[in-house]
Protein backbone atom coordinates (compact mmCIF):
# COMPACT_ATOMS: atom_id res chain seq x y z
CA UNK A 1 0.00 0.00 0.00
CA UNK A 2 3.05 2.57 0.77
CA UNK A 3 4.36 1.77 -2.67
CA UNK A 4 1.68 2.83 -4.28
CA UNK A 5 0.78 5.90 -2.23
CA UNK A 6 4.25 7.01 -3.43
CA UNK A 7 3.81 5.57 -6.92
CA UNK A 8 0.43 8.18 -6.80
CA UNK A 9 2.36 10.79 -5.46
CA UNK A 10 4.92 10.61 -8.16
CA UNK A 11 2.42 10.21 -11.29
CA UNK A 12 0.68 13.46 -10.04
CA UNK A 13 4.03 15.58 -9.49
CA UNK A 14 4.37 14.80 -13.06
CA UNK A 15 1.01 15.29 -14.11
CA UNK A 16 1.00 18.85 -12.90
CA UNK A 17 4.73 19.66 -12.81
CA UNK A 18 4.24 22.49 -14.70
CA UNK A 19 0.96 24.18 -12.80
CA UNK A 20 2.68 23.87 -9.50
CA UNK A 21 5.89 26.02 -9.11
CA UNK A 22 6.67 29.02 -11.70
CA UNK A 23 9.87 28.94 -13.97
CA UNK A 24 12.25 30.94 -12.57
CA UNK A 25 13.04 34.71 -13.97
CA UNK A 26 16.88 34.92 -13.00
CA UNK A 27 19.90 33.09 -11.88
CA UNK A 28 19.63 33.79 -8.55
CA UNK A 29 15.74 31.88 -8.69
CA UNK A 30 17.54 28.99 -10.44
CA UNK A 31 20.12 28.64 -7.96
CA UNK A 32 17.11 28.63 -4.78
CA UNK A 33 15.58 25.69 -7.05
CA UNK A 34 18.56 23.91 -6.96
CA UNK A 35 19.03 24.25 -3.15
CA UNK A 36 15.23 23.18 -2.49
CA UNK A 37 15.96 20.20 -4.78
CA UNK A 38 19.39 19.30 -2.84
CA UNK A 39 17.53 19.86 0.56
CA UNK A 40 14.67 17.91 -0.48
CA UNK A 41 16.68 14.46 -2.23
CA UNK A 42 18.61 14.78 0.69
CA UNK A 43 16.45 14.98 3.38
CA UNK A 44 14.16 12.15 1.54
CA UNK A 45 17.23 9.81 1.37
CA UNK A 46 17.55 9.93 5.42
CA UNK A 47 14.04 9.78 5.81
CA UNK A 48 13.45 6.72 3.91
CA UNK A 49 16.32 5.37 5.27
CA UNK A 50 15.68 5.67 8.94
CA UNK A 51 11.79 4.66 8.31
CA UNK A 52 13.14 1.39 6.63
CA UNK A 53 16.19 0.54 9.11
CA UNK A 54 13.63 1.64 11.93
CA UNK A 55 11.01 -1.19 10.34
CA UNK A 56 14.07 -3.60 10.23
CA UNK A 57 14.78 -3.51 13.77
CA UNK A 58 11.41 -3.82 14.84
CA UNK A 59 10.54 -6.86 12.77
CA UNK A 60 13.75 -8.54 13.26
CA UNK A 61 14.22 -7.88 17.66
CA UNK A 62 10.13 -8.19 18.20
CA UNK A 63 9.20 -9.43 21.76
CA UNK A 64 8.84 -13.28 21.93
CA UNK A 65 8.14 -15.76 24.67
CA UNK A 66 12.35 -16.78 24.26
CA UNK A 67 13.98 -13.60 23.67
CA UNK A 68 14.37 -11.28 27.13
CA UNK A 69 15.28 -7.64 26.26
CA UNK A 70 19.19 -6.28 26.31
CA UNK A 71 19.60 -3.02 27.85
CA UNK A 72 22.56 -1.16 26.13
CA UNK A 73 23.99 1.91 28.13
CA UNK A 74 26.20 3.84 26.02
CA UNK A 75 28.45 3.85 23.09
CA UNK A 76 31.15 6.75 22.09
CA UNK A 77 31.52 4.98 18.57
CA UNK A 78 27.60 5.09 17.59
CA UNK A 79 26.86 8.67 18.84
CA UNK A 80 29.78 10.12 17.24
CA UNK A 81 28.98 8.72 14.09
CA UNK A 82 25.20 9.36 14.47
CA UNK A 83 25.71 12.76 14.93
CA UNK A 84 29.19 13.43 12.41
CA UNK A 85 27.12 12.18 9.60
CA UNK A 86 24.20 14.47 10.10
CA UNK A 87 26.45 17.28 10.80
CA UNK A 88 28.26 17.35 7.46
CA UNK A 89 25.05 16.84 5.83
CA UNK A 90 23.67 19.96 7.44
CA UNK A 91 27.13 21.78 7.10
CA UNK A 92 26.75 20.99 2.68
CA UNK A 93 23.16 22.12 2.72
CA UNK A 94 24.51 25.78 5.10
CA UNK A 95 27.75 26.07 2.47
CA UNK A 96 24.84 26.01 -0.51
CA UNK A 97 22.75 28.38 1.01
CA UNK A 98 25.21 30.66 2.05
CA UNK A 99 26.63 30.35 -1.59
CA UNK A 100 23.07 31.21 -2.67
CA UNK A 101 23.31 34.17 0.28
CA UNK A 102 26.17 35.94 -1.12
CA UNK A 103 25.43 35.71 -4.74
CA UNK A 104 21.91 37.95 -3.95
CA UNK A 105 23.56 40.51 -1.73
CA UNK A 106 27.08 40.85 -3.53
CA UNK A 107 26.97 43.84 -5.95
CA UNK A 108 25.27 43.84 -9.39
CA UNK A 109 27.13 43.53 -12.44
CA UNK A 110 28.75 46.54 -14.29
CA UNK A 111 26.67 45.89 -17.58
CA UNK A 112 22.98 45.40 -15.15
CA UNK A 113 20.35 47.58 -15.83
CA UNK A 114 19.65 50.38 -13.01
CA UNK A 115 15.86 51.02 -12.06
CA UNK A 116 15.33 53.37 -9.92
CA UNK A 117 12.05 52.79 -7.72
CA UNK A 118 10.25 55.26 -5.61
CA UNK A 119 7.22 54.19 -3.02
CA UNK A 120 5.16 57.08 -1.66
CA UNK A 121 2.98 55.08 0.99
CA UNK A 122 0.55 57.21 1.08
CA UNK A 123 0.45 59.46 -2.48
CA UNK A 124 -2.81 58.80 -4.23
CA UNK A 125 -2.78 58.31 -8.15
CA UNK A 126 -5.21 60.78 -8.77
CA UNK A 127 -6.32 62.99 -6.35
CA UNK A 128 -9.77 62.60 -4.34
CA UNK A 129 -12.63 65.28 -5.23
CA UNK A 130 -13.90 67.61 -3.00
Amino acid sequence: MFILGMWGIWECNELFKDRMLPIAACKTGENYDAMFKYTIIVTGIVFFATQAILFWFCFRYQGTGKRTTFYFAHSNKLEIIWTTIPAIAMAILVAIGLRNWYDVTSPAPPEATVVEVVGKQFKLAHPLPR
